[in-house]
């Protein structure tokens, strides 16, 4: 007799998924005052809603600190723009003989285009590097962390809103305290050395 297998959800490797434990699934329905026994397609939506919530909030939440710092973008783009502003100078068709391009025999390179390219590539990296420049990147990650955190308590919030049968009824304020226990913890600051 053959196997029958159920068609597996696609899997991003980097999401990791948030399951939520038997003891706060209860506690959330309470908080939404549905009762899985008479209702059991709408606890089981909310349940998996919140979980699906959760599951992209976490990990979004566990990203921000690793996005690169402006100072960091900018010493990625300062090599970017000398060695395109370098070969931009070495490919103008201006400046090149007419036999070095024969020998190239690059349509790009003969009509210019290789040279409009690279200019502008150098160029729009050192615009970039100017705007960055400009940029306090003091304290960005604590920043870009509370935004995130707001954001992710928002959208919890409006899945209680969507679930509750009476929302002024229900404990929207713990509902959101059960669910931020799945949010993955602030990262602890550096400690500097002392001098």
């Amino acid at each position: 007799m053959p196997t029958e297998t159920k068609p597996k959800r696609p899997v991003d490797p980097y999401m990791i998924p948030v399951t939520i434990s038997e003891a706060h699934k209860a506690l959330l329905l309470e908080c939404v005052n549905i009762n899985p026994a008479t209702d059991p397609e709408r606890a089981g939506q909310l349940i998996s809603g919140v979980e699906m919530n959760l599951t992209w909030n976490f990990n979004m939440l566990r990203r921000v600190p690793g996005r690169p710092l402006p100072p960091h973008i900018i010493a990625a783009l300062k090599p970017i723009a000398k060695k395109a502003a370098e070969l931009a100078a070495l490919l103008n068709p201006a400046d090149l003989p007419v036999a070095v391009l024969r020998e190239l025999d690059v349509c790009e390179v003969d009509n210019g285009k290789a040279w409009h390219l690279l200019t502008g590539i150098s160029g729009a990296a050192s615009m970039a590097i100017l705007r960055l420049k400009e940029q306090n990147s003091t304290g960005l990650h604590r920043r870009q962390s509370s935004v995130a955190m707001e954001q992710a308590v928002e959208t919890l919030a409006r899945v209680f809103d969507q679930f509750a049968n009476d929302p002024a009824v229900g404990d929207k304020g713990e509902f959101i305290k059960i669910c931020r226990k799945y949010f993955p913890k602030p990262a602890k600051p550096a400690k500097t050395a002392k001098p």
